[in-house]
């Protein structure tokens, strides 16, 4: 079936392309904030499915980011991409996937159908030594399988396998783009690399999220990725451990040569041997000493940063500081470790011992007395502003500067909306 293009409900007036431009609202000087600038309705696009989007996610890998603003949405069996052009109040759609749910399992005698609920863009590193269109979407759902799309040619070219329940989120390696971490509601996490159908690494079992994980996010280097979920935890999983990063980076050296699905899902690795292999690591000479890195696999913090199920972490970017955010509607900052000059015990300890000492640095009440569930928020690249949606279409901005920030709401949602546009 040919994928169908989403259709617009209007189209910009000369009029309000005028007012748009006339806000000036994008610059090159990166050190001004604008902060009596108005946020405005720019456009409205009706997608055929006609029913929620859950996912949503900007292309970071544009040359330009101020021309090539594309914008990735998926809900239903629909994966839509939207190009946001500069300087002008319209949307334009460019592509659609459509990913039909027939011959699916019967589960009760009901069928399934696919509903996605998460998207995230990586990018092949082998198409981009070899000159050719490079970016990928990732999108996964309700079927627990996840969809790899090449955008330049709309072509489906792998689905990856292995997740044994609702995918909730997709995040790609800062650090790898070939590399995605995804969330599942069958309590475990995984490490897929794109064009593989079999995950690289299996995250679960008695040490991991006693309940449904919401949410992942990794560290800007790479080095690891913190996850949370319904059980309140929020838990750090070190990927830089010599077994585990020596298993990645083999599979992904082989996977350089082009060819696609060369490895079968991963063998559960004892705990054994992973402790032998971190005591083995720390004998090297000039070696980093344990009572410092702490090299572990599982790094778990306590139930002492939300007392409520947790739908989104985020690692900001440059610095080892975590943001996350309760369904309770508080927004924590934190960090791992004691506060500063302060010190743990140096001792070792076992690779498979939770840690269990962070630091609070800020807590927000979000001020909403009934919050939305699966909420997600994000940063901006330079830490400074926080944007977290709530009830009723509304989206706060916190400015991370400023110990209590004042929300500031949209303005001018009414008169700079398209007259023609529909809900």
């Amino acid at each position: 079936m040919p994928p169908k293009k989403a259709k617009t409900t209007s189209s910009p007036s000369a009029n309000l392309v005028q007012k748009f431009k006339d806000l000036k609202l994008h610059t090159n000087d990166e050190e001004e904030d604008y902060d009596e600038q108005p946020f405005i309705l720019s456009a409205t696009v009706q997608t055929e499915h006609k029913s929620s989007n859950y996912g949503c996610a900007f292309n970071p890998y544009a040359d330009d980011p101020n021309e090539d603003q594309l914008v990735a949405t998926v809900g239903g069996e629909y994966l839509h991409v939207f190009h946001c052009p500069p300087e002008t109040n319209h949307l334009v759609p460019l592509k659609a996937w459509h990913f039909p749910t027939d011959n699916q399992p019967k589960e009760g005698g009901k069928q399934l159908t696919e509903q996605l609920f998460s998207v995230s863009w990586a990018a092949d590193s082998y198409e981009d030594r070899n000159g050719r269109s490079e970016l990928r979407l990732v999108a996964g759902g309700q079927l627990g399988k996840l969809y790899v799309v090449d955008y330049g040619t709309m072509a489906h070219c792998n689905t990856l396998h292995c997740t044994g329940g609702e995918i909730n989120e997709i995040r790609v390696s800062p650090a790898n783009s070939d590399l995605i971490a995804v969330a599942s509601s069958d309590m475990a996490l995984r490490i897929f690399h794109i064009r593989n159908s079999a995950c690289l690494v299996v995250i679960g079992g008695p040490k991991c999220h006693q309940g449904n994980i919401l949410t992942v996010d990794w560290h800007y280097k790479g080095d690891y990725i913190i996850s949370a979920g319904i059980d309140h935890r929020a838990i750090r999983w070190d990927l830089a451990a010599p077994p585990v990063k020596k298993h990645i980076d083999r599979i992904c050296e082989a996977l350089k040569s082009g060819e696609q699905n060369q490895f079968e899902p991963v063998q559960p690795t004892n705990d054994k041997e992973l402790e032998a292999a971190y005591a083995k690591s720390q004998q090297h000479p000039g070696g980093a000493k344990a009572s410092s890195t702490r090299s572990t696999f599982q790094t778990q913090w306590p139930n002492d940063i939300h007392f409520n199920a947790v739908d989104c972490v985020r690692v900001l970017s440059g610095v080892d500081r975590i943001m996350s955010k309760s369904v309770d509607s508080t927004l924590t900052l934190w960090r791992f470790g004691p506060p500063m000059h302060q010190q743990v015990n140096p001792v070792p300890q076992r690779i498979d011992a939770p840690e269990t000492c962070t630091t609070v640095l800020q807590t927000r009440d979000l001020g909403d007395a009934d919050p939305p569930f699966f909420i997600k928020f994000d940063i901006d690249p330079r830490r400074r502003w926080i944007a977290c949606p709530g009830r009723e279409g509304s989206v706060s901005f916190y400015d991370m500067r400023n110990p209590k920030p004042e929300i500031r709401a949209p303005q001018l949602l009414s008169s700079c909306t398209n007259p023609n546009a529909q809900g």
